[in-house]
């Protein structure tokens, strides 16, 4: 047996006390209030279930909107009668909402009385995600806590912001959060020797996006000036947008270095009602490759990076859209076909019912399932498709559309 002199064993008590405590500190420190799952889809949308008095829905995290929002459907479950309004800070400005005076919205164990809850025409968003959309929580539901987005392991974290303390190894990056809504500083490099330091909204709404720069910002600094682009649209609520994409050559967020990302210009908006400083978004296809930690009361950004942080920056390899029609997103359907793409390589047309990949048949499989198994470059898929009445097979042969 092993004796400590008096001493000794004086001192090995205070340490094991003090372990004690600082084991305890700790976890008062960071005190977790909900923990719940989330899926992510549509390039790095994260979905994750909540109620709203007491209704469950399935909630989209948007930290681009200063407001959170329901779809109408679900508000009428709600029982509560609606007081007009107009969208939220980074929404579009024309767009007539109701509102909602206060509601309970319930995350976990998180519970946050919420007023002015948006409830706004969700449903133009769900053939494009291939799901549903009960809700929208965006900065003010944000600001109630610190949140932590791991997608390695596909959960969400929120601790009380009152006592919270980081303790991990992700480097911190300051976060002006402005009517509600995050700007980080970041720097672009295009293959053009031009580049861009500037404000850049951070969107979590932002499926799919890397880095989008205002036209009017790309115009004054000749910044896309000899570089080859692609024309494209897009769909937010309320709106469709013309824009162009280009691929740049580095994005510079604190100390990551990520080469050779989707730069897409696009009109004036979003980020400019908020801060008409900026200069610029970036979104998921950059952020779902760290574990994000989100803390707006201080003013701070964490970043762990995990094991997709140097994947590839793809851009679009088939050429077409997909869309899932409600109530159930089992039939896929071909919205539209790019030109000198493959899909059109192909003889797709826009309405083309989606019936197999390569023999497998695509009922009970997921829009995103589906995108996924078409997303890899230099691939030969075998597609059975419905048209006008008619089943047909015909080839597809993926690549990257965008040099």
């Amino acid at each position: 047996m092993v004796r400590m002199s008096p001493g000794l064993l004086r001192a090995w008590t205070l340490l094991a006390v003090a372990t004690g405590l600082c084991a305890t500190a700790a976890q008062q420190t960071n005190r977790l209030l909900a923990e719940v799952p989330i899926q992510t889809e549509f390039g790095g949308l994260a979905f994750f279930p909540g109620s709203v008095n007491s209704i469950p829905v399935e909630f989209l995290l948007d930290t681009g909107g200063s407001g959170s929002s329901l779809a109408p459907d679900v508000a009428n479950q709600l029982g509560v009668k609606l007081q007009p309004g107009r969208s939220s800070a980074a929404g579009n400005p024309a767009l007539e909402v109701g509102v909602i005076p206060s509601a309970t919205i319930t995350v976990g164990s998180a519970v946050h009385n919420a007023e002015n809850l948006m409830v706004a025409p969700l449903g133009p968003l769900e053939p494009i995600f291939g799901r549903r959309i009960d809700g929208i929580l965006g900065g003010d539901w944000m600001q109630q806590y610190v949140v932590e987005l791991d997608f390695e392991t596909s959960r969400m974290r929120l601790y009380d912001p009152k006592d919270f303390r980081y303790t991990g190894g992700g480097q911190p990056l300051p976060l002006a959060v402005v009517r509600g809504i995050p700007f980080v500083d970041l720097n672009v490099t295009l293959p053009n020797g031009k580049s861009l330091w500037g404000h850049f909204l951070v969107d979590s709404g932002g499926g799919g996006m890397a880095v989008h720069i205002y036209s009017s910002v790309v115009a004054r600094n000749g910044l896309a000036a000899g570089l080859k682009a692609i024309a494209e649209t897009s769909q937010g609520i309320g709106e469709a947008t013309a824009r162009f994409a280009l691929r740049g050559a580095e994005i510079e967020l604190g100390k990551y270095r990520l080469k050779k990302p989707v730069v897409v210009v696009a009109p004036d908006q979003a980020g400019l009602r908020a801060d008409p400083t900026s200069s610029g978004l970036v979104g998921m296809d950059v952020l779902q490759r760290f574990k994000i930690t989100f803390d707006y009361s201080r003013g701070r950004m964490y970043l762990e990076p995990n094991r997709r942080l140097h994947d590839p920056f793809v851009y679009d390899t088939t050429g077409m859209g997909l869309r899932a029609a409600p109530p159930d997103f089992s039939t896929f359907t071909v919205s539209r076909v790019k030109d000198a793409s493959p899909a059109k390589e192909a003889g797709l047309h826009a309405g083309d019912q989606l019936l197999q990949i390569d023999g497998r048949d695509l009922a009970g499989m997921r829009l995103e399932a589906a995108r996924i198994i078409l997303q890899p470059a230099g691939k030969t898929h075998r597609l059975k498709i419905s048209r006008a009445g008619q089943t047909m097979d015909v080839v597809l042969r993926t690549r990257e559309t965008l040099p």
